[in-house]
């Protein structure tokens, strides 16, 4: 009897346990069970369609282009060519020179055996060089030279620049060291570097303006020239210029002699004083 309840006792505890873990052991076997329609149907669209992996964004560069440099060129040219009416090509060239805002710098004339010519030279605004020597040339049959040279002077121009603005910011530390210099010692040798630089700082910007200029306006030497008949001197023609040229050199003799009277009185009584010394010898 004592046993039998014994046994009772023990199955009943073992069946206790084990109505407490059978739900525990389900549950871990059958895994997460949704509770309602939607969550089955979103859990079913997330293991049917997986998750597209993000492609991450690629960083832009942004390329910036170079900053073109503004070329410093000096254009001079040359031309020379024939024309049948000088007059009316130099004045067609002064309405060119007015037509683009040129000046001329030099105008010559030359009068040679069998031909007349005029040389001119301008000075035209860089911009409008090539459209004035293009309108020069209309109406020219042909140049007997035309040169036209382009000098890149960029580097020297920004070299100039960049060594005046050196200059100017030395400038400006001594005007500083100078407003602390304890005595008269010290002012007078930094006023002396000071002086140094500035006088630097003019000749550099005077080397500037020159390649301002040079820029800004290009020069132009325009030479034309006229063929005239050459003809030869008659006999009595020849003959009338040797009378006027003899006439003239006789004129330059008497004015050179006039030139020379102080010697000629010197020579006189030199002359004089040995004729008297020669008498009074034989006396």
């Amino acid at each position: 009897m004592k046993i039998t309840k014994a046994l009772f006792y023990n199955l009943s505890f073992l069946l206790l346990i084990g109505c407490q873990q059978a739900p525990e052991e389900s549950a871990s076997d059958a895994g997460y069970a949704p509770e309602t329609y939607e969550e089955q149907y979103a859990e079913a669209q997330n293991q049917e369609e997986p998750q597209s992996k993000t492609i991450p964004e690629v960083e832009t560069i942004e390329v910036t282009e170079p900053k073109t440099i503004d070329r410093k060129l000096i254009k001079n040219g040359r031309i020379g060519f024939q024309t049948d009416d000088l007059d009316h090509t130099y004045q067609n060239i002064l309405k060119v020179v007015k037509q683009y805002n040129a000046y001329i710098s030099s105008d010559e004339n030359h009068n040679n055996y069998g031909e007349l010519r005029h040389e001119i030279m301008v000075r035209i605004p860089s911009k409008d060089f090539d459209k004035f020597v293009e309108t020069i040339g209309k109406g020219v049959e042909k140049f007997d030279y035309r040169e036209i040279i382009t000098q890149d002077i960029t580097a020297e121009y920004l070299d100039v620049e960049a060594r005046i603005k050196t200059k100017k910011e030395m400038e400006n530390r001594y005007l500083a060291i100078l407003q602390k210099a304890r005595n008269v010692t010290e002012m007078l040798e930094i006023e002396r570097q000071l002086g140094e630089v500035r006088g630097e700082i003019e000749s550099m910007e005077g080397r500037l303006r020159f390649l301002k200029n040079q820029v800004s306006f290009s020069t132009l030497s325009i030479s034309f020239y006229k063929n005239i008949a050459y003809q030869d001197d008659s006999f009595w023609t020849r003959l009338g210029d040797s009378f006027h040229n003899g006439w003239d050199n006789l004129l330059v003799f008497i004015i050179g002699i006039v030139h020379l009277w102080p010697f000629l009185i010197l020579i006189g009584f030199g002359i004089w004083g040995f004729r008297r010394f020669r008498k009074k010898a034989k006396i």
